[in-house]
């Protein structure tokens, strides 16, 4: 199960565009957190629509959190949803940059994965990028999955529903209009440690 993550909110009040001169907006993102000790899966599905009446092909920069105990992400693949090619993608300071295009009067739908590092069982998700849009996001939903001999510590915002398992469990947060000021952060430890 592709669980939802809706990063694409243009990165959930991540991403910022350079481009066309029109401006798409990312109205929904889902997300998973697959939390595995020592490292994070974080894959995400990110949709935009473009209401104007001509193309938009933008570069769009995916922001990342990287400091000292969360290095930088490996891993990294986009793909377009709707025609199942992967996008390239590069490297930039805070994160990566990739190429948007979204035909006139339509949406685009992208899947953002990447591993990240997480030697100090801390993971932190941009979620303020959204603020570069001028506009909330419609729609987000945030799953972070904690791997059976890990134990959450803490989730920087209020979870939906937690659902209990023999070798996992599972934290959903959804939200509408949604426009954070801080990052999702998540913390964890080894159980009995």
């Amino acid at each position: 199960m592709f669980v939802r993550i809706m990063l694409f909110i243009l990165l959930a009040g991540g991403m910022t565009g350079r481009g066309s001169g029109q401006s798409p907006h990312c109205f929904r993102e889902d997300i998973l957190i697959d939390v595995q000790d020592t490292s994070c899966l974080l894959r995400g599905a990110y949709y935009f629509a473009n209401t104007g009446d001509t193309a938009v092909s933008q570069t769009l920069t995916f922001p990342v959190v990287i400091r000292p105990g969360l290095p930088r992400p490996t891993e990294i693949t986009v793909t377009d949803r709707h025609t199942g090619q992967r996008v390239p993608c590069a490297s930039a300071p805070a994160g990566f940059l990739f190429p948007l295009r979204i035909p006139e009067t339509s949406i685009a739908v992208y899947e953002i994965a990447y591993r990240q590092p997480t030697p100090d069982h801390v993971m932190e998700y941009v979620l303020t990028a959204r603020r570069h849009w001028k506009r909330t996001l419609e729609y987000a939903e945030m799953t972070v999955r904690i791997r059976d001999g890990l134990s959450l510590n803490g989730l920087s915002m209020p979870y939906t529903s937690v659902i209990p398992g023999d070798t996992q469990t599972v934290y959903h947060l959804q939200r509408k209009e949604f426009a954070p000021a801080e990052t999702l952060r998540v913390t964890w430890r080894k159980e009995g440690g």
